[in-house]
């Protein structure tokens, strides 16, 4: 199975190709809405993720500086970047 950025990458060479059939162009920008669609749930679920993560290193650290630092090195933080990069990675 794809990841999404490979079908964003797929999609996307197959637009700029040229030469859509207007029925081929619906059916992409069909799945490219969808893509979306689940792209913003599933950043929408990584940054609520992560902002637990940083309330946590808010209470446990002596300064919000560092607590960002904290949060800011987990994997929580590494998968709301991986989100909202795949998001970017289509434009």
């Amino acid at each position: 199975m794809k990841s999404i950025r490979e079908l964003i990458v797929d999609y996307r060479n197959e637009v700029l190709k040229g030469n859509l059939a207007p029925q081929r162009a619906a059916e992409i920008l069909t799945e490219m809405s969808a893509l979306l669609g689940n792209l913003n749930d599933e950043i929408t679920q990584k940054d609520m993720a992560y902002n637990c993560v940083l309330l946590e290193c808010y209470k446990s650290e002596a300064s919000a500086n560092r607590a960002k630092i904290v949060a800011g090195t987990t994997d929580a933080y590494k998968e709301m970047r991986d989100a909202r990069n795949t998001k970017r990675s289509g434009n």
